[in-house]
């Protein structure tokens, strides 16, 4: 979505977006009136993004802007599909790995720090891949194992355990 104003964006329910990208000038918002679901990547490259109730993002998570540029609400991110990678800092409201199966996980790459006020794991894995991932609020069957320095693998267990890791 490129151009010089506020948009709305919304689709109806059972319908995608291959790839979202946001381009607007920087004092311009894209705000979500649906749910949305991202059969692709989404990617903030200028302006403002206001989320959705409910985003499901199949791959991965660009924020060129910072993560003040996402204006993430009480929204839910759900990361649904294949390994998934989160390539810049970004604070997100509620964050979800539902993957498509314990062999697939979403990353949080090297010198990258995403935070959350809950976590909620489904299916799959979150790996701390030299980043900082940190839960500030909840969170349900949340389990982390220490693979190699600076590393860390999420994975599901009966018990809550709450973390941060910094």
């Amino acid at each position: 979505m490129y151009g010089g104003a506020d948009v709305e964006l919304s689709h109806v329910a059972g319908a995608n977006l291959h790839n979202l990208t946001i381009n607007k000038t920087s004092a311009n918002t894209v705000n979500a009136s649906s749910n949305l679901d991202i059969n692709g990547s989404f990617s903030l490259s200028s302006g403002y993004f206001a989320a959705p109730a409910v985003m499901n993002v199949r791959n991965s998570w660009y924020n060129y802007v910072s993560p003040t540029a996402l204006i993430e609400g009480t929204g839910k991110v759900i990361f649904d599909g294949i390994s998934s990678y989160v390539y810049h800092n970004e604070n997100f409201h509620e964050l979800e790995v539902a993957l498509l199966n314990n062999s697939y996980f979403l990353a949080i790459t090297s010198g990258r720090v995403v935070t959350c006020a809950s976590y909620n794991w489904t299916l799959g894995a979150l790996k701390v891949l030299g980043g900082t991932f940190t839960l500030v609020g909840k969170t349900t069957n949340l389990y982390w194992t220490q693979a190699l320095p600076g590393d860390a693998f999420f994975y599901r267990v009966t018990a809550v355990v709450p973390c941060s890791l910094l």
